[in-house]
């Protein structure tokens, strides 16, 4: 799956994460993660939640691609970038949040 990452990726990627949920007690957050790519003058939206659960410790969702985090205090979007860059390049990625 890092192969695949390798392909749509580079150093200068913004991921595009979108908190999708927040449960009742605030305990946990759900995410999907997405990477903008050019493709034929055409952008693509790539999901690519699987490869984040494979490079970081963060899980996936059951039958989804959505990322769960637990705990609270802490910017989740900014530690996702920053692992998956740390896994891929060394240093962590540029990200926009959407809520």
């Amino acid at each position: 799956m890092a192969n695949r990452l390798s392909n749509i990726i580079n150093e200068e990627t913004t991921l595009q994460i979108f908190l999708k949920s927040v449960s009742r007690s605030g305990m946990r957050r759900t995410f999907d993660v997405f990477v903008i790519r050019n493709e034929g003058g055409q952008q693509w939206l790539d999901n690519i939640g699987e490869e984040v659960a494979e490079l970081t410790h963060y899980r996936q969702k059951p039958k989804s691609t959505e990322i769960v985090a637990h705990g609270v205090g802490m910017n989740y979007a900014g530690d996702i970038a920053q692992q998956l860059g740390v896994a891929l390049f060394g240093k962590p990625l540029r990200y926009a949040i959407f809520a």
